[in-house]
């Protein structure tokens, strides 16, 4: 695209030599000409190492890129190397991109569970596999795919970062969150409560105008968008949490727990913090939650924590 240097750093030696090869074949390997040969060298250095122990790091570069993002975006944890590569090379004015980092949360109903499938299948009730998985889902994080029509209640933002001024330490943290029932159409009509399974978590990497002011980009991993291998991520509540919507006037008090089918709640409120877990790699997260009522009671509080390794 017409920049004067590029350099290539890659960890692992495999993907470093076929990125000089691929260079070297498409005439952009910066390398001396050999045999005599009168050939022009190119722009491109590829290295290959940690970038915290790489000597030959270039210094007062104008743009770094980086594809650093894992499953809920923290996981795998590249992201502290891109903040060391950014505070080691990039000149004032620089930018790295993407530059912006957002994570979402929102519920959703058992069809966005792998649970519901073995309610059922083909005549045979299977419904303990399910069961399992739910059981599971409470000990770990469950990356998959979630349909948009699975989700039943609005979007919560959970953490933003801006990656340029960002430090590590901001990875570690912990945000509030209240989630109530997807907008109905309009403040006096009425849908059913909906039964709220799991958390999904998602999010938006941004090349903003900031960065970018000619062509602005911001890519989603939103469940109501196209699919990416990021997928979603998925945490399991211990027991499902029936929402009302505004619609629907729950301020008289009802029999029963709040949040039950027969008192559903206004909102789910609570908190989630991210952690690094005991290996670099890996993520922890904790989920502190309780459905609130409009009479002001509140379900009794669950903790979950879930890992991601």
């Amino acid at each position: 695209a017409g920049a004067k240097e590029v350099t290539g750093i890659d960890g692992s030696v495999t993907i470093a030599d076929i990125a000089r090869t691929n260079a070297r074949i498409n005439g952009l390997l910066a390398e001396a000409a050999e045999d005599g040969e009168n050939r022009a060298s190119g722009c491109v250095t590829i290295l290959q190492g940690k970038v915290e122990e790489t000597a030959e790091l270039p210094t007062q570069v104008d743009v770094i890129v980086s594809e650093w993002m894992g499953y809920a975006l923290l996981y795998e944890c590249m992201l502290n190397t891109v903040l060391y590569a950014r505070d080691k090379c990039l000149r004032p004015g620089g930018v790295l991109l993407p530059n912006t980092s957002t994570i979402y949360m929102a519920a959703v109903d058992k069809t966005g569970t792998s649970t519901s499938f073995w309610e059922e299948v083909y005549g045979f009730d299977m419904s303990v596999v399910g069961q399992t998985l739910h059981d599971r889902g409470l000990k770990q994080a469950i990356v998959g795919e979630v349909r948009g029509e699975s989700v039943v209640t609005d979007s919560a933002m959970i953490k933003h970062f801006d990656l340029m001024t960002m430090s590590v330490s901001d990875t570690n943290f912990t945000s509030s969150f209240t989630l109530r029932h997807k907008p109905v159409d309009s403040p006096d009509s009425e849908a059913e409560p909906v039964e709220c399974h799991a958390l999904v978590l998602w999010f938006d990497s941004g090349f903003t105008a900031e960065a970018c002011a000619e062509h602005p980009v911001m890519l989603t991993t939103s469940p109501h968008c196209q699919p990416t291998h990021w997928m979603q991520t998925l945490l399991h509540l211990k027991a499902p949490l029936y929402l009302a919507s505004h619609g629907k006037s729950t301020d008289a008090p009802l029999a029963g727990e709040v949040g039950s089918k027969a008192c559903p709640a206004a909102c789910i409120s609570g908190t989630i913090t991210y952690a690094q877990g005991i290996h670099l790699r890996n993520l922890d997260i904790t989920v502190q939650y309780h459905a609130e009522g409009n009479d002001g009671r509140v379900s009794p509080e669950q903790v979950v924590n879930y890992e991601m390794n």
